[in-house]
């Protein structure tokens, strides 16, 4: 603690040594950067847990995120545990930290003035009337039928916000869908004493949930353009529980997931078969109890999914809500944009055609084009250097 270094980044960091360590005395002053494997012995679930009790307790900015089937060394390139996607995927995220720590990218998220969408009325299976709104990719993205991507709402309901996440997916080359869980629901979602009434009666009820997130599925396969073959799903707080809900159920109809302050609290739903929907799941260290991560971890590796996580320190709950009008959070800049990062590569490599090799060299030249770049094993106390 307390180092002139600006950022510190640890890469399988054997985290497990911490674990019986003294607490730091001092703030910890370096932005910290974890990338952990979920199947490395020397980074248990538990000592990442422990990892980000000492960085709190030290007052430190720090990211954590964890890869699913990862052993220790999944960088080395002359290890058997090497793994080009995480490899990849790491040092990206660690160039961009840098940039960040180091005053050369300032971060802002690109928000739309408006969104572009048009209105899809539509039914679930019941015949309960519900309402999308579709953005379509500009005419530049020429390759059709083209991937697409649901959003399913936070607890405020299917409003500007979602529509505008459609409207960003569409500027990706993906038919973006602002999908509806609500309906016609009655309630006054100005009121919280009323929001807390509707939300529990679809969270709860998983099979409902799943069934009016299928419907908006079966609803965008039938648009024109649609690849029904390549669909994602992302979800904000009530709708970032609804799209985790989906891939533990083991539904098949998405290739994968996205879920963003998911509100884990809630529970999780049992696993009885194989979860196929890969997932990524982007929490708040301040919102998520570490408990509930470690449950969720449980949870994904007993469907053996495959899955990513990313923690952020000092964020709370509906941190990518740019207006701060959310009744339960408060939007953090790093934690959206990051976030929303990880999400452009995620469906980038869920829809690829192909299975292209990882650029084993790109990231880390990028990188050492900063000054004073260091691997460090952690920020505790001393400054390893690997």
């Amino acid at each position: 603690a307390g180092h002139d270094a600006s950022a510190v980044i640890a890469f399988h960091g054997s985290i497990s040594y911490f674990s019986d360590k003294e607490l730091p005395s001092s703030p910890v002053v370096p932005k910290v950067l974890i990338l952990s494997g979920g199947e490395d012995t020397q980074d248990s679930t538990q000592s990442v847990i422990d990892m980000e009790g000492a960085l709190n307790h030290g007052n430190a900015t720090w990211q954590l995120t964890r890869y699913s089937d990862v052993e220790h060394g999944f960088t080395n390139l002359f290890e058997p545990a090497y793994n080009p996607y995480v490899d990849e995927r790491s040092h990206d995220n660690a160039y961009k930290f840098l940039a960040e720590a180091f005053g050369d990218m300032t971060l802002e998220a690109d928000v739309p003035d408006a969104a572009t969408t048009s209105e899809v009325p539509y039914e679930d299976a019941d015949g309960y009337a519900l309402t999308g709104h579709v953005a379509y990719p500009p005419e530049s993205f020429v390759e059709k039928p083209y991937p697409a991507v649901i959003v399913i709402h936070d607890a405020s309901g299917p409003d500007e916000y979602e529509q505008k996440r459609a409207t960003m997916l569409s500027e990706m080359g993906y038919v973006g869908f602002a999908a509806d869980i609500f309906g016609d629901h009655g309630y006054d979602l100005t009121n919280l004493t009323e929001v807390f009434t509707l939300l529990p009666s679809i969270r709860d009820d998983v099979p409902l949930f799943v069934k009016r997130i299928n419907a908006a599925i079966e609803t965008v396969k039938g648009l024109d353009n649609v690849d029904p073959e390549n669909i994602a799903l992302i979800g904000y707080c009530f709708g970032g529980t609804g799209v985790i809900s989906y891939a533990l159920s083991g539904e098949t109809q998405a290739k994968g997931i996205v879920s963003y302050h998911g509100g884990l609290s809630a529970g999780l739903p049992p696993v009885t078969g194989a979860i196929t929907a890969k997932m990524l799941i982007e929490s708040g260290g301040d919102d998520d109890a570490s408990s509930s991560i470690e449950d969720l971890e449980k949870a994904m590796n007993s469907g053996d999914a495959t899955w990513e996580y990313s923690r952020y320190s000092g964020v709370v709950h509906s941190f990518t809500n740019w207006d701060d009008a959310a009744p339960f959070g408060v939007y953090d800049v790093r934690a959206d944009v990051t976030s929303w990062d990880h999400t452009e590569s995620f469906l980038s490599t869920l829809f690829a055609t192909d299975d292209a090799p990882a650029d084993e060299s790109s990231a880390f030249v990028q990188m050492m084009a900063f000054p004073a770049f260091v691997y460090v094993a952690a920020a505790l106390g001393s400054l390893y250097l690997v």
